[in-house]
């Protein structure tokens, strides 16, 4: 078992995620070094749209709470 240092209403889905995964990332174009084969990240159309679903996954799993999630 675990022993939570917080409350359930004070630890998000996103503190948790960041903790255990190496990375949140949807694609290595939106990590710090901004890999990309084709050197096209200040460009690229599908990163733009990356960029705005990782921002939106970001909000709904920071907004999500071990309390909220556990009440349904």
């Amino acid at each position: 078992g675990f022993l939570l240092a917080k409350k359930p209403t004070e630890i998000s889905l996103y503190e948790i995620i960041n903790v255990l995964e190496a990375t949140t990332k949807l694609n290595r174009c939106l990590e710090v070094g901004r890999y990309c084969s084709r050197f096209a990240t200040e460009n690229c159309p599908v990163r733009a749209f990356y960029c705005e679903l990782q921002s939106l996954i970001e909000k709904k799993l920071q907004a999500m709470t071990v309390a909220s999630l556990l009440h349904g």
